[in-house]
C-alpha cells in the first residue's frame, strides 16, 4: 500500500526538497540535519546503507563524503532517482542501488558502517523488526541514524482535533462501530506508525542499538481544526520557534515534528572496532558490499 503510494508519488517527493511551503522546508531540514549528524563522522572508505533511500539525497551527500552507499529501497521509480542524482553530482561509482524491504536486508551481518533510515519507520508494517534488521547489519560500535514522527509535535498538541489524548477515545469509536456494525469514515492515507522519542528510545535500547545524540525539529504547518495556516504565517513562524527550540528552550525544544536519533551497536563482548571493520571490503565494487548469502542479485 506504501509502495504503491511512493511510486505513484515519486516526482512529488523529489520536487518537495525545491519548494518552500512548511512541509517542505521541514523536510529539507531533516535532510539538512541528518547530513549534519552523517558529516560527525568519518564516512572515507566506508560503507553506508542508506534504507528508505526514496529521491537518493542522503545517499549522494554520504557518497560525497568519501563513503560507499548502498541505496535500498522497495519502490523501483525512487532507485532510478537515485541512479540519476548519484550521476549529476559524479558519484555514480560510489552509489549502488537495490531493491529490498527493510525486514530483508541483502547484507551480510555487521557488513555496513553506517545506516541511514529517514522517514522510514513510520511506513514499515513493524519498526520493531526493521530496527532488528538494521541492527544485525550494522558492525559493531557502528552507526545507525533514524528518524520518527513525534505524536507529541507541537501541531498536535495546539489543535483540539489532533491532540494525542484524543488517541484512546478514538479507538474505542472504533472498537464500538465495528461492533455496532457502523461504517466509519476512512482515511485514503497510508497507516503510519509514529513514536514519541521515550517508545523510539527503548525500541532502539531493544534493538542493542544505544543512542548517542537526539534532536526534535520542524514545527508546521501548524492547524486549528484541522484548518491550515496560511504560508505566509507558518513559514516564518517555523522559522522562529525552530530557531527557539535550537536554543534549548524547555518543552519547545522536545515538540518538534521529526525526532531524530544517531545511536551506536553496542559491541557484545567489548570487541574491538578494529577487529570487526575487515568485515567492510575496501573496494568500491558492489561485490565488496558484502551480499548475504542466497541474496538476490538485484544490486546495481
Amino acid at each position: 500500500m506504501a509502495d504503491e503510494r511512493f511510486a505513484k508519488e515519486t516526482t512529488t517527493w523529489r520536487d518537495l526538497y525545491t519548494k518552500n511551503d512548511v512541509a517542505s522546508i521541514v523536510l529539507q531540514e531533516r535532510l539538512r540535519r541528518a547530513e549534519d549528524m552523517v558529516g560527525s563522522l568519518d564516512l572515507t572508505s566506508k560503507t553506508v546503507a542508506d534504507i528508505g533511500c526514496g529521491a537518493g539525497l542522503m545517499s549522494v551527500a554520504a557518497a560525497r563524503r568519501g563513503a560507499r552507499v548502498l541505496a535500498i529501497d522497495t519502490v523501483v521509480s525512487m532507485l532510478d532517482l537515485t541512479k540519476e542524482q548519484a550521476e549529476r553530482d559524479g558519484v555514480a561509482d560510489r552509489v549502488f542501488v537495490a531493491k529490498a524491504s527493510v525486514e530483508s536486508l541483502p547484507l551480510k551481518e555487521g557488513s555496513v558502517d553506517v545506516v541511514v533510515a529517514l522517514g522510514l519507520l513510520p511506513w514499515v508494517p513493524s519498526p520493531y523488526t526493521a530496527l532488528q534488521e538494521i541492527e544485525r547489519i550494522v558492525r559493531p560500535w557502528g552507526y545507525v541514524i533514524v528518524t520518527s514522527g513525534n505524536p507529541f509535535r507541537l501541531q498536535s498538541l495546539v489543535d483540539p482535533l489532533q491532540h494525542p489524548l484524543l488517541s484512546p477515545i478514538k479507538r474505542v469509536s472504533k472498537f464500538v462501530a465495528g461492533r455496532a456494525r457502523v461504517s466509519l469514515p476512512v482515511s485514503k492515507g497510508v497507516p503510519r506508525h509514529w513514536h514519541s522519542p521515550r517508545q523510539l528510545d527503548l525500541m532502539l535500547s531493544s534493538a542493542g542499538l544505544e543512542k548517542v545524540k537526539s534532536l526534535t525539529f520542524g514545527f508546521g504547518p501548524l492547524t486549528f481544526c484541522r484548518k491550515r495556516l496560511p504560508e505566509r504565517f507558518g513559514v516564518p513562524l517555523h522559522r522562529r520557534l525552530q530557531s527557539v527550540a535550537d536554543s534549548g528552550m524547555p518543552g519547545l525544544r522536545s515538540s518538534g515534528a521529526i525526532y531524530m536519533v544517531l545511536a551506536r551497536k553496542v559491541a557484545s563482548g567489548g570487541a574491538s572496532v578494529m577487529h570487526h571493520r575487515g568485515l567492510v571490503d575496501g573496494s568500491r565494487s558492489a561485490e565488496g558490499l558484502a551480499l548475504r548469502p542466497g541474496a538476490p542479485a538485484q544490486i546495481t
